[in-house]
């Protein structure tokens, strides 16, 4: 009589597990995937179908036997398509990294893939006192273009700032792609504005961008840090001066002589507005909080009270902050200069 085999008590026990963290493996393979067919170009060339030979050709692959079990991988995963022995794309993923809208997914997909897997590779070596990780000389473009998956939330809020009352200057520090200008230039047309960056690479970037917006007239993009006296030159006084997803760059110690010298660049009733994601228990929370944590020359998320205490301190009269995602401690803050 014949009977079924049965695998161990200890492994029937862990049976749940095991599939979970199986599970948990497809989704990082499909992660990695992506990141490198956006690296490699293959998104690019998928967009009809072709074989792997003609994929090789067109970007210059001399291992086609590699290249065609990456793309088995994606057909493995619904991501791409095998017909008549042409590869193209398939699933709603990589089709939306190949979207004219996906430079955000482009980004993030990036950021987890390359960034996060360092930081968690170095997690062992920084807990037993390693020097924080110099990521961002490395990963400071792709942060920039991650950064625009929270582009509806923040957009919607800083474009409600300036319509709210007549606005004519606006400093932006850390101006990234410089997406957050063309929404203020775009809500009011007679505005005129200057974003800094500490990237040379993104301040590129923002300087090409406004170009092709039509906004170079009235936008520039300067490779600065507003900590160093260079910034001096950079005006007269800015009706609203903006810093998003970034004051985490600067240290709890820094923000005081940070917004004291903002207020200094504020003309009388103008504004200093800026966006962050706080200190939080969701997952997204703290996990960018982990992050910024083993990163040299960040610091970690801040808190409510702490920010507001700061921005007090530093001579601002009303601080006010806004909800912008419900699912998470990403807040949106005024704080008007007397």
């Amino acid at each position: 009589m014949a009977r079924w085999w049965l695998p161990p008590r200890a492994a029937l026990k862990n049976l749940r597990a095991t599939l979970g963290i199986l599970t948990d493996a497809r989704s990082m393979t499909r992660i990695r995937f992506l990141r490198a067919a956006d690296r490699i170009g293959l998104i690019v060339q998928l967009q009809a179908p072709i074989t792997a030979e003609g994929v090789a050709g067109a970007l210059n692959v001399t291992d086609v036997g590699l290249l065609r079990e990456l793309l088995d991988v994606g057909v493995a995963m619904g991501e791409l398509r095998l017909r008549g022995g042409r590869y193209s794309l398939r699933g709603s993923r990589i089709r939306a990294l190949a979207s004219d809208s996906g430079e955000a997914l482009r980004g993030f997909t990036g950021e987890v893939a390359e960034y996060h897997s360092d930081v968690y590779r170095d997690l062992p070596a920084l807990l037993r006192g390693k020097e924080r990780g110099y990521y961002l000389d490395d990963y400071d473009e792709l942060v920039a273009r991650s950064s625009l998956l929270l582009e509806p939330f923040v957009a919607r809020f800083v474009r409600s700032v300036v319509k709210a009352r007549p606005t004519h200057s606006v400093l932006e520090i850390g101006c990234g792609t410089g997406i957050y200008v063309r929404h203020l230039a775009e809500a009011c047309p007679q505005l005129r504005v200057v974003g800094i960056d500490m990237s040379e690479r993104v301040t590129a970037l923002a300087t090409a961008n406004f170009d092709a917006w039509g906004l170079a007239d009235r936008c520039t993009a300067l490779h600065a840090d507003i900590r160093q006296a260079d910034t001096a030159n950079l005006g007269g006084r800015y009706d609203v001066i903006t810093l998003h997803n970034n004051v985490y760059y600067f240290s709890s110690a820094e923000r005081g002589d940070l917004f004291a010298d903002l207020r200094r660049r504020l003309t009388r009733g103008g504004r200093l507005v800026l966006t962050s994601y706080f200190a939080g228990k969701t997952l997204a929370a703290a996990q960018f909080d982990l992050v910024l944590r083993s990163t040299a020359g960040c610091s970690p998320l801040p808190e409510r009270t702490e920010l507001r205490d700061a921005l007090h301190n530093a001579g601002y009269r009303r601080v006010v902050f806004h909800r912008l995602l419900a699912t998470d401690p990403l807040f949106g803050v005024i704080a008007d200069v007397p």
